[in-house]
Formats: C-alpha cells, sequence, structure tokens
C-alpha cells in the first residue's frame, strides 16, 4: 500500500512542501506537507501526511474495485495512460475539451 501513497502523493499533492520553507517563509509551515521531510524518521508510515496519503491509497483501491494494491496501481497507469492520450487530442483540438466532458459526464 506504501508503493501506491507514494504514488498518489507525487501525482495529486498539490500542498507547497516543507522542504521548501526557506522560499515561502516558516509562517506557512503549518499550512505545508512534511511528506518528503517524515521519509527520513524512523517510523516514516506512522506520521501524520503519511497516514493521510496511506489513507488516501485505501480509498482509491476500494473506489476502483481493485482486488490489491499491484491492480490499483495497474488500473491507475492505465488511467494516466488515458489521460496523456486525450491530453494530446486537446493540444490539437482545443475545443474537444469541452465537448468531451459533456459527453462523458
Amino acid at each position: 500500500m506504501e508503493k501506491l501513497a507514494n504514488f498518489l502523493h507525487t501525482l495529486f499533492c498539490r500542498t507547497k512542501h516543507l522542504m521548501e520553507m526557506e522560499k515561502y517563509g516558516e509562517p506557512e509551515a503549518k499550512h505545508m506537507c512534511s511528506f518528503y521531510l517524515e521519509r527520513s524518521i524512523e517510523r516514516t508510515w506512522e506520521l501524520d501526511d503519511h497516514l493521510k496519503w496511506l489513507d488516501y491509497a485505501e480509498n482509491f483501491v476500494t473506489r476502483i474495485g481493485a482486488r490489491n494494491t499491484e491492480e490499483a496501481l495497474s488500473i491507475l497507469n492505465k488511467l494516466m495512460a488515458v489521460r496523456q492520450a486525450a491530453e494530446g487530442v486537446f493540444e490539437q483540438h482545443p475545443k474537444a475539451r469541452e465537448v468531451f466532458f459533456e459527453l462523458f459526464s
């Protein structure tokens, strides 16, 4: 499950990270993700940001109906390939994005 949690964090975390604190200043630190800094601590998967992404990973597996983490990773890789292919079409045909979401929502 940890591998999936790492992958999901890498793909979807939009929060500033504590490793970048010198860019943003200390007052913002409480609103930042400490996932990368937590990696250096022995009990990494017991810490807040890792637990949050582990929970996301478990929910992802359940929501997509995967039998296990490996199947969930395989499905996620296929979905990312579909997204990448769609983005290629949208770049060539910008109006297709809106029509696509109307058709498939």
